[in-house]
């Protein structure tokens, strides 16, 4: 049998586990109602945001052609999700350009040098 001390350490320790579990789970929950109440003007549809704007060029000056642009705190908001999944494809290029020389440097070095 383990003295107090050890169980009290044990159990100490696996509340402070199940807490931050909890804690995790809550802020999740927080994330995904913050982020559903700030896409119910696009889900409901109107005369500046809909589903069907989202992938399409809007003119948004009449003396402008139409383009792709994500300004939704502006004035006129405008959104459209062509920018967003570019810029995603960018920067995973990006990452992959640094990592994959990164990570095959490290394989060789492993397998060659380091097998002892």
């Amino acid at each position: 049998m383990k003295p107090w001390s050890s169980r009290l350490a044990d159990t100490l320790a696996s509340g402070l586990i199940r807490a931050s579990a909890y804690g995790v789970l809550l802020i999740l929950a927080l994330i995904f109602i913050f982020i559903g109440k700030e896409a119910l003007p696009l889900l409901r549809g109107g005369e500046e945001v809909g589903l069907s704007r989202l992938f399409l060029p809007q003119a948004y000056d009449p003396e402008e052609p139409p383009r792709h642009v994500w300004q939704p705190v502006s004035n006129a908001p405008k959104y459209s999700l062509v920018p967003l999944l570019l810029g995603t494809i960018k920067v995973s290029l990006v990452a992959l350009l640094l990592a994959i020389p990164l990570g095959l440097g490290a394989a060789i070095y492993t397998s060659e040098f380091a097998s002892g």
